[in-house]
């Protein structure tokens, strides 16, 4: 018996889209639905409803079917809860994302245009000897913090600040447009 899950958004660069993680999933009896009737789940990036009278609402037009928020983009959802249980007007609710720490299948795959398809191996002492500099750093700079519990846990400054240690230490190049 297979389970049918049902994509609310796009799942852009998330495993849901990628063709090597949809057939891992269907080998675990795991498949996508283009039928929003025969799910037995939802997947969604953002939790879909802001207040209890949307979610009374929602559960009316699209019963009572569990919903899974997984995203590893620390602003799409930044709830730190990994549950919440089914009650009168909300379904069974699960949350993956970083904060919860449960996103990432493997350290060796991003969730993009792109994945590394094998384990790169250590660098040896003659490679930082003969190379200038290891690692290219590609981001965006910004100072928006993302506060939750009075703790700023924007994921956006914590690159730029390892980014830029790895600069001062001589070892990475960081590129991309001050903002």
């Amino acid at each position: 018996m297979s389970i049918k899950a049902y994509k609310l958004d796009e799942m852009s660069h998330t495993p849901f889209v990628r063709k090597d993680s949809l057939d891992y999933f269907n080998s675990k009896g795991i498949e996508l639905t283009n039928d929003e009737k025969s799910a037995d789940i939802y997947l969604s990036r953002f939790f879909p409803v802001k207040s209890k009278k949307e979610m009374l609402l929602w559960r009316i037009k699209r019963r009572f079917i569990p919903i899974l928020v997984w995203t590893h983009e620390p602003r799409y959802n930044t709830m730190l809860q990994k549950h919440f249980p089914s009650k009168f007007y909300i379904p069974d609710i699960h949350i993956m994302n970083c904060y919860t720490g449960d996103v990432l299948f493997s350290p060796w795959c991003i969730y993009g245009s792109w994945s590394i398809t094998h384990k790169v191996g250590l660098a040896t002492k003659e490679h930082f000897e003969t190379h200038k500099k290891n690692v290219c750093s590609l981001g965006s700079f910004r100072h928006e913090p993302l506060i939750i519990n009075n703790k700023n846990i924007d994921l956006t400054e914590f690159r730029q600040q390892l980014s830029l240690h790895g600069y001062r230490k001589t070892f990475v190049d960081p590129t991309g447009q001050k903002m």
